[in-house]
């Protein structure tokens, strides 16, 4: 298995764009662009882009996962792993943060009989965003040394490493995954499309759904409790 790159320069976004390409069992395609105009986040909502960043996508079959969400679980991993800063924490169910602050997140959704990752990481600089849920920051603030090609690099590497992992061992994603956990053990609030819920975060179960207060939830936005 290995990633085939495609480069751009300028894309509306590299999510788009991946859905014009194909996938086999052993050939991913990748898009990244050194910026985009129209960049896609979770829940359809929009965000710039800055020259220096890192922001790409690709495309594998579906049938290699058992549920769609496992991928997002996989990504987190696997790019916490490439980047290796200390307080690097993984947020649920997408998102990435350094001290306490956002600097990345993924978006995995499915395309015919394929499943895209689009992954969005503040290498050099942060997004200006109008009244952010959390901090934003970027990983040069944190003494990362490398730049967004090198951590792309690092990142097809870290990934396949870990996706032989979940081909072997499911779980052992998620064990992975809940070693970084954003919040473990303390008081959030989970925002869905219907409701607000208060409660400990005890972590997540086999399938990657948030536990708080021993009841499971698959969906909605986390945040800590003030």
């Amino acid at each position: 298995m290995k990633f085939e790159n495609h480069n751009f320069d300028v894309l509306d976004s590299t999510q788009n764009k991946i859905k014009e390409y194909t996938t086999t069992d052993s050939i991913f395609p990748l898009v990244v662009s050194k910026k985009m105009t129209a960049g896609q986040g979770q829940r359809e909502k929009k965000w710039g882009t800055a020259k220096g960043n890192l922001y790409f996508s690709f495309l594998l079959p579906d049938s290699f996962f058992i549920r769609e969400s496992d991928l997002c679980f996989i990504c987190g991993v696997a790019m916490a792993k490439a980047i290796n800063l200390p307080n690097l924490k993984l947020k649920w169910a997408n998102d990435i943060f350094v001290n306490d602050s956002k600097t990345g997140g993924i978006l995995v959704e499915k395309h015919n009989q394929n499943l895209i990752a689009g992954i969005g990481i503040n290498v050099v600089s942060s997004p200006n965003v109008d009244s952010p849920e959390y901090p934003i920051s970027c990983l040069f603030n944190n003494n990362f040394k490398g730049s967004a090609e090198s951590l792309l690099d690092k990142f097809t590497q870290t990934f396949l490493e870990i996706f032989k992992i979940y081909r072997k061992n499911r779980s052992e994603i998620f064990n992975l995954w809940k070693k970084q956990a954003l919040w473990i053990g303390e008081s959030v609030i989970l925002k869905t499309d219907s409701s607000k819920i208060s409660g400990v975060f005890d972590g997540i179960d086999e399938n990657g759904r948030l536990i708080l207060d021993k009841k499971t939830y698959f969906s909605g936005s986390m945040r800590k409790k003030s």
